[in-house]
This record gives structure tokens, sequence and C-alpha cells, in this order.
């Protein structure tokens, strides 16, 4: 269904356009976009219904900015991404939810996020995939001070929730952070790969049986 309406979208936008040479392009594109915006609409539902939405929304606000900034790993399918992203983002605001810490001990996780962060910037970011490569010097260098601006950004909103004691808020935006950093460090690349081939050995053993 989504693939039908970014096709038919594509077509009319090529026409306004005058270019039917990229209606696949358009079409591709914009099946990404409607399945990201059908992705998070299923989590923000999903959300609803557990009682977790105000973090959900907190890892949210830093999970997209450094993904967006970092790059990092993909799994090798699009439905793969969805799934695995959606666990990992309703796991983690589930958990910033559910459990009870102490602002020392956030403001502790905060520091060595923050290094961590730090370290990914300098070492990894942006985390080019094999399909979407990164070589150019004035793009890297943007992305790593897209990424240095958004980390700022995000110590400044943590520092607010603590002084607050907006624990739990606070402890999904460290959750964000991590989660997205980790996928961008080789860490990541190794996890995501571990995953891909045990959903590859699955299917398989679905196929055979």
């Amino acid at each position: 269904m989504v693939k039908t309406i970014a096709s038919g979208v594509a077509k009319n936008l090529s026409h306004i356009l005058d270019s039917d040479d990229n209606v696949e392009i358009y079409a591709y594109a914009l099946q990404l976009v409607f399945m990201l915006i059908l992705n998070l609409t299923m989590v923000i539902l999903v959300a609803f219904f557990l009682k977790i939405i105000p973090t959900t929304l907190a890892f949210l606000a830093v999970f997209i900015p450094f993904r967006a900034f970092g790059g990092g790993v993909h799994l090798s399918t699009f439905p793969r991404c969805i799934l695995i992203g959606s666990c990992l983002i309703l796991g983690s605001a589930c958990l910033a939810a559910e459990i009870k810490i102490q602002s020392y001990q956030l403001a502790i996780l905060c520091l060595f996020t923050l290094l961590f962060t730090l370290l990914c910037i300098v070492r990894w970011v942006p985390a080019s995939t094999v399909k979407n490569p990164v070589e150019d010097p004035g793009i890297i260098r943007m992305q790593k001070r897209n990424m240095f601006i958004a980390t700022i950004m995000w110590t400044g909103c943590i520092t607010t929730f603590i002084y607050f004691s907006h624990n739990a808020l606070a402890l999904a935006m460290i959750l964000g952070a991590i989660v997205s950093t980790v996928l961008i460090s080789p860490l990541g690349f190794r996890l995501m790969g571990f995953i891909d081939r045990l959903l590859n050995n699955f299917g398989k053993g679905v196929t055979n049986s």
C-alpha cells in the first residue's frame, strides 16, 4: 500500500517537475519517508497505550538528531530497521519510565555518556556505511560540528532535567544518546551484523521447515 501511494505521488511529482527519468528515485525516497512517518506514528501510539509518551519523546529528541548527524549502522533491510529501532525506542522509554535512579547517579551516567559521545565525534562521526559512504571532507567537518552542537544542547537539557528532578526524562535522554552513539561506534556495527546474521539464519530455518 505504501509503495503504491509513493509511486502515485512520484509520478505526479515527475509531471510537475517535467522529469520522468527520476520517477523511481522519487518513489523510493517517498516510500522511505512514508515508512518513517508510519513507524513514528506506530511508536507514539504504542507509547500512548503503555503510558510512556514523555520518556518516548525525550528519547526521540536525542535519538533522531544524533542519528541524523552522527550516522551509524543500519540493518540489511528496512523492515528490520523499523522492528529493531522500534524495540530500542520503546524499550528504552519503558526503562526510563520505570527505573528509579538518583540525581547523582544520573549525573555520573551523563558524564560517562558525554565522554563517549565526544570520542565518537572525534573518531567515527559521521559513521558511514558501505552503501552510503561519506568521504567529502567538507561534509565530514559539517557533520562533526552539527553533532557537537547537538551534544552541547543535549548536555544542557540533561542538566536542566536533573536540576528540576525530572529524572525519568533525563534518563530517557541519556539512553537516547547511549543507543545512538553505540550505533555509531564499531561495537554497534558488530552488534547489528550479529542480529542480521541471526535473522538470516532464522529465515532459512523457517523456509526449510
